[in-house]
């Protein structure tokens, strides 16, 4: 993968200089779509492509022992992630030597996670004054993200600082409480709906803002308005808090904090006060969180498609519905209590017996919203065979350039910006055909990529 990164970084420039004696502006890096070739290739998408060379690069550069132990097989791709990683916090080079030395006997004998131990123990160890930088840098990689799994269930992971993570906790255990008799749901049950309401904006965390106390209610007010309208005489600001504050672990404004300036027992164990961060008080605020409704101000909406066979949603069957993305199951009977919902939106999509998305035509380069719902519903996630990001934040390209291509259903697909730059500035090659997408790399390698079809099922026998 190394090599061929080369290579390809070598070829772009000299393609590139072309393109610039001829004229033209190339739009592109040298490099820039390699790890989108060797994705191809090995059947592994572009990040992890990346991944795979930006890590071997640095291991033989940095720890070459490891890289030897690696490609002899005595680690696995595994342990030699925790040690790129444990590279990438130090600063020193005398500290990256003393890791080589040392390492390998630790990695062939210990499991993954007792070497991201040792491994962790090394770096305070061996870079002690760094830390409070560590802790910076670590924070600037925060995300948050979702990986759905089967059975309609996905998982929410997030990278936060330790402090907020353990606000969080507490909050989220404040709000789930001690269990109501006639509430069959466990701890952990309470605890997930919980963080889900308040990410919704069902729940809040008792936090209600400016404009969302008592002194705000107009008593001129038509004391019949629903609770859950927005106030008389007030627009609903979609950026404003919504009853959350910017981080939900802050102090709730209402209540005094008198904490002891030195320590704060919590259930019986002292947390002391550091620096300037009030640890005491941010979790006192987030135990006494509970659940209160914020009248005045409702939650952004989100839109959620799903697609789902006519036969389903009539009741006919209780085959499931799929995100669009095909990421995940949507239980048949919360999909039709869903479409009972006021304001729900339906798009019909027309297939043809084993679930292709027949094809429709526009005139004009820019598809209408309807065109573009049904091909966003049609492929799910990006055509390349190796990215899977969601149709819906895609771009959607011509293959053949508008306006010797039609807009049409047979010539429009979903490309995320990496793609869809690669394919109009990096050399690579889109053809569409009945039965799926192809993709050619520029140095004529061809991949097909298949869309999933739409849920079709027979109506079922009533005579």
């Amino acid at each position: 993968m190394v090599e061929f990164a080369d290579s390809r970084k070598k070829a772009d420039r000299q393609r590139i200089a072309d393109l610039e004696s001829a004229g033209a502006d190339p739009r592109y890096k040298p490099g820039e779509f390699a790890a989108t070739e060797i994705g191809l290739a090995v059947t592994i998408t572009k990040p992890h492509a990346q991944r795979l060379v930006t890590m071997s690069r640095r291991l033989q550069s940095e720890t070459p022992d490891v890289w030897d132990a690696w490609i002899a097989g005595d680690i696995n791709e595994v342990k030699a992630e925790r040690i790129n990683h444990a590279l990438m916090k130090l600063v020193r080079d005398e500290s990256k030597r003393l890791l080589n030395l040392l390492v390998v006997p630790v990695a062939i004998t210990r499991t993954p996670e007792l070497l991201g131990r040792w491994l962790n123990r090394f770096v305070a160890t061996a870079e002690s004054d760094q830390a409070d930088e560590r802790i910076r840098r670590s924070l600037e990689d925060r995300y948050a993200s979702i990986r759905p799994d089967l059975d309609g269930v996905s998982f929410l992971s997030a990278c936060m600082s330790s402090l907020e993570a353990v606000a969080v906790d507490l909050l989220l255990e404040g709000l789930a409480g001690p269990p109501n008799p006639s509430d069959p749901r466990t701890k952990d049950q309470r605890r997930a709906d919980a963080l889900v309401d308040l990410l919704l904006g069902r729940i809040d965390n008792g936090w209600h803002g400016p404009d969302c106390g008592e002194d705000d209610i107009d008593p001129a007010a038509d004391s019949a308005e629903p609770v859950d309208a927005p106030r008389a005489g007030r627009e609903w600001d979609p950026d404003a808090d919504w009853g959350l504050p910017a981080s939900a672990f802050r102090p709730d404004p209402r209540h005094e904090l008198e904490p002891d300036p030195a320590t704060v027992e919590v259930d019986g164990a002292n947390l002391v006060r550091t620096g300037t961060v009030a640890t005491a008080e941010i979790i006192e605020a987030a135990k006494r969180a509970r659940p209160t409704a914020c009248p005045g101000q409702p939650p952004p909406r989100v839109t959620i498609g799903v697609v789902v066979s006519i036969q389903s949603l009539f009741g006919f069957s209780e085959s499931p519905g799929e995100l669009a993305d095909r990421s995940a199951l949507v239980p048949a009977s919360l999909v039709r209590e869903l479409a009972g919902h006021e304001g729900t939106l339906f798009y019909r999509l027309l297939t043809d017996p084993v679930g292709n998305l027949l094809d429709v035509a526009e005139l004009g380069r820019f598809p209408s919203r309807k065109l573009t719902a049904a091909l966003r519903f049609r492929d799910g996630v990006c055509t390349s065979p190796i990215c899977h990001l969601a149709a819906q934040r895609c771009d959607l390209d011509h293959a053949v350039p508008w306006p010797q291509g039609s807009t049409a259903a047979g010539n429009l697909g979903p490309a995320c910006r990496n793609d869809h730059r690669a394919k109009t500035h990096g050399g690579f090659g889109v053809t569409m055909s009945a039965d799926g997408t192809t993709w050619t790399t520029p140095t004529g390698h061809r991949y097909r990529a298949t869309p999933d079809p739409l849920p079709v099922e027979e109506w079922p026998d009533t005579g």
